[in-house]
């Protein structure tokens, strides 16, 4: 048996005075032994699962394609939550000297932060964390644009998107100019962070504008200078020292959300640009990166940073549950048929026929997302298309931190009562 295997080793010919020889040449083994599976190993990787087809471990690495950046698909209860805090855990472990950010809007990742040693920043109406909306990098240009241009460009959408129309030319002219205006001091000095102007400096500014125009702008960001929502308007007072960041936005609430996000991916850029100059790679999950569709200027901005980030070493990744409210925004959809790099778990049956089409999957590549085990799916990362499964033992330390099943943290709590009485 083992001579006529495609080793080309003859274990007859040791047998003494035994002269038999086998042949069985390639194309006869083809028939009978499927070496149509490739092993995916990449020795700078990270672990993705085992290979259904060859039970092989898959170990890929995202930065080797031409865009790393990605996506997470799947229904709810399909594993994806676990998925991405495994790859996040083992972008920690493979790669210490990296940055790592998480968006997190359903509070699913703090159990990770006092483990990893990392850091969250919570974002609220009444939180006492501030992050200054004018934070910014004067040495920094990008396709003729300076970074008070930039921040300009930036400004006029927060604005657009708190206003909830459209800008007229002369707002935009106002905004502009104040933006200009307001920066000066800050770029006499250099850069000088203790200069760096705040959306206050800049909302009085416009208070002292003739034009009526730039009272209803003024008007429109009282509520974010000034009033109730105002965790945008002071100076930043958080040291964010740690590689493992997670920003907390789950009591941010609606009104608030609509700039909050789009100040939230500014903050991500300024991050980006800043560790690029130090050699830093910046690794970015969005969890239900849906939300920023909810209107079409974000989703635009989102679609901007998110081009902008891979282009100065960010490795970002959207996940969501919610398929067809992307599929259903031309942006996302771009956005994802570009990707080299997509997880599709299991799938709902209008979702899948919708990711079917987009990705020209075969009807044994679709079977698979069709079975309804968590933690299964497909990877697409480049030309490859791998079905994969990524199951972590229910009595495993890591499986206790990621789990977000409600019966297990309810039955958590119980015994922890139990402990405490």
């Amino acid at each position: 048996m083992n001579s006529v295997l495609p080793f080309g080793v003859n274990h007859f010919s040791q047998i003494a005075g035994n002269a038999i020889n086998t042949y069985l040449l390639s194309d006869a083994a083809g028939v009978l032994v499927p070496f149509s599976n490739r092993t995916y190993f990449s020795a700078s990787g990270v672990y993705y699962g085992l290979n259904k087809n060859t039970n092989a471990l898959i170990i890929l690495d995202r930065t080797d394609e031409m865009n790393s950046n990605g996506f997470v698909l799947g229904a709810s209860g399909s594993g994806k939550s676990m998925s991405i805090k495994a790859e996040i855990v083992d972008v920690l472990m493979n790669f210490p000297d990296d940055e790592i950010i998480v968006i997190d809007p359903e509070n699913e990742f703090l159990p990770l932060v006092e483990p990893f040693n990392g850091e969250r920043l919570k974002l609220s109406a009444n939180s006492p964390t501030k992050m200054n909306i004018f934070d910014t990098d004067l040495n920094y240009s990008e396709e003729g644009s300076s970074a008070i241009a930039l921040k300009s460009e930036f400004l006029m959408t927060v604005v657009e998107t708190a206003k909830g129309v459209p800008l007229t030319s002369g707002e935009t002219s106002i905004i502009d100019r104040c933006i200009k205006e307001v920066y000066q001091d800050f770029a006499r000095s250099g850069g000088d962070k203790v200069k760096l102007p705040t959306l206050v400096d800049f909302y009085e500014l416009l208070r002292k504008q003739e034009q009526q125009e730039a009272q209803d702008i003024a008007l429109v960001l009282e509520l974010y200078a000034t009033g109730s929502f105002n965790t945008f308007a002071d100076k930043t007072n958080v040291q964010i020292n740690k590689k493992f960041l997670v920003i907390d936005t789950f009591e941010m609430g609606e009104q608030m959300k609509s700039v909050g996000l789009q100040v939230i991916l500014e903050f991500l850029w300024q991050r980006v640009i800043e560790n690029k100059k130090r050699g830093v790679r910046t690794w970015v999950w969005i969890d239900e990166f849906s939300m920023m569709f909810s209107d079409i200027k974000s989703g635009v901005f989102f679609a901007k940073v998110y081009k902008r980030i891979r282009k100065h070493g960010g490795v970002v990744t959207g996940v969501t549950q919610n398929i067809t409210e992307v599929l259903d925004s031309p942006q996302a959809q771009t956005m994802i048929s570009n990707s080299e790099f997509v997880v599709l778990l299991q799938q709902k049956k209008n979702d899948l026929e919708k990711l079917i089409k987009l990705f020209e999957l075969s009807p044994t590549q679709s079977a698979v997302l069709k079975t309804g085990e968590k933690g299964t799916g497909l990877i697409i990362c480049g030309k490859k298309v791998i079905p994969f499964s990524k199951l972590i033992p229910t009595n495993s330390l890591m499986y206790q931190i990621y789990s977000t099943n409600f019966k297990e943290q309810q039955e958590k709590l119980r015994k922890a009562n139990q402990s405490e009485e």
